[in-house]
């Protein structure tokens, strides 16, 4: 799943989604609802905790490396220098390395259900070529309060060239084997397929996309499966060439 959208009140109309970022950016008056994966129902923004930190904007312990707004990447051979990259560090870029760096190896092969995915693609016809460069990890984002309640994010979404995927261990611990297959497809096919979240609309409910897994405690793999081949059937619809 990708990290929180989050959605507010004004003038009786939902608004949103919005990013963390995005949506402090906006400065709420401290009485405004908002609502957001986790929360029981629509919630007084000064009764959040994500926006009760002393400093907002600097609630995440961010490493010195990566506290300037721009950052060269030199990329250094025994022939020499072969290519440079500037990252403007929003906060989105800061999460993302920080759950970067706080991935790690583990005995259990996430790779099983890459293999999967491709396999159950080419059965309905949809041809999909792998990158060379994939990566699908666990991450400790326990320890980060931003991305503590994240249970897994894709970071290769329309990049063709690569599949980069980070679990939350401790979510993946926690979770049946339905749960891990919903959660690991639905990555999958942000950075596979490009698709996008669904919004949180009652109606997309028990989709694939369907952003919010907590509404989703306990699913067996009949669900899952039904849930999968509801999105390749809408996928091949959507990507028909008739």
């Amino acid at each position: 799943m990708k990290r929180y959208e989050y959605y507010y009140i004004a003038d009786k109309t939902r608004k949103g989604p919005f990013s963390y970022s995005e949506i402090i950016d906006i400065n709420l008056p401290q009485d405004t609802l908002v609502w957001r994966e986790g929360l029981k129902g629509w919630t007084k923004y000064s009764d959040i905790k994500d926006f009760n930190q002393p400093s907002q904007k600097a609630n995440i312990k961010i490493p010195e490396p990566i506290k300037f707004i721009g950052i060269f990447i030199l990329a250094i051979t025994i022939s020499g220098f072969i290519g440079s990259k500037v990252y403007l560090n929003t906060r989105e870029d800061i999460i993302n390395q920080l759950i970067r760096e706080a991935s790690f190896d583990t005995e259990e092969d996430l790779s099983i259900y890459v293999d999967k995915f491709y396999r159950d693609l080419e059965c309905v016809g949809i041809i999909k070529t792998r990158p060379a460069n994939c990566i699908v990890k666990f991450s400790n984002m326990q320890q980060f309060e931003e991305t503590a309640d994240i249970h897994g994010i894709s970071l290769g979404y329309e990049q063709t060239d690569k599949i980069e995927i980070y679990i939350n261990h401790v979510s993946w611990k926690k979770f049946t084997k339905g749960q891990k297959y919903w959660l690991m497809y639905h990555e999958l096919a942000h950075d596979i397929l490009d698709l996008d979240d669904l919004s949180p609309d009652e109606a997309n409910i028990g989709k694939l996309m369907y952003p919010i897994v907590f509404r989703f405690d306990s699913i067996p793999m009949d669900t899952f499966i039904e849930a999968f081949h509801q999105m390749e059937a809408e996928y091949l619809g959507v990507n028909s060439i008739f």
